[in-house]
């Protein structure tokens, strides 16, 4: 129960990519207008605020939305799999990470992403492997270690498991917690 909520942490915090990130045009699509952009913008904001009222599949059909609009925007893919994870499509939810990381392979987020809905399916070995990769893009990342040591504690390995959870301890002392779950 507790690696569940931790990796619900994990995907209410990587919600707010899709701000960073934004939804303008790639190589491969042509130029947009502005508002095509403003409503993009605009059909985000909806889906970030289903998320924090807990409507995941309504955040879901905004986020549809928009891969359909923007297909070739790695955020809009990873935020429509964070919201099939919060309804447990998992299987779903991979097949958005994998689009997310053939899009763009040098964001961090859709691997951390993967990873969380591989650990919840029991796949631990996969789960890592996606940790790791977040950790070779960003040796500072406080998640990715704390997911790691999660992953490391389903598979019993608990020395290993301490060893990430110090180490996220180190880089974050106080990981934030999204407000659901504070006291």
């Amino acid at each position: 129960m507790i690696r569940w909520i931790l990796s619900l942490l994990i995907i209410l915090l990587t919600w707010t990519s899709v701000t960073g990130t934004g939804l303008a045009q790639t190589q491969d699509n042509p130029p947009l207008t502005e508002e095509q952009l403003e409503e993009g913008q605009s059909i985000a904001k909806k889906a970030i605020a289903a998320t924090e009222n807990g409507n995941f599949a309504q955040a879901e059909t905004y986020w549809t939305q928009l891969v359909e609009t923007f297909p070739s925007n790695p955020a809009a893919w990873s935020n429509r799999g964070n919201a099939r994870v919060s309804q447990n499509k998992l299987e779903a939810a991979i097949a958005d990470f994998n689009q997310a990381i053939e899009l763009a392979p040098e964001a961090a987020d859709p691997y951390l992403n993967r990873g969380t809905a591989l650990e919840a399916q029991g796949k631990y070995d996969e789960a890592i492997a996606d940790y790791n990769r977040v950790l070779e893009l960003n040796p500072d990342d406080a998640m990715a270690y704390n997911n790691r040591g999660n992953a490391k504690s389903g598979e019993g390995e608990w020395e290993q498991a301490l060893t990430d959870y110090r180490k996220a301890s180190e880089i974050a002392p106080i990981l934030p917690l999204p407000e659901l779950m504070r006291p």
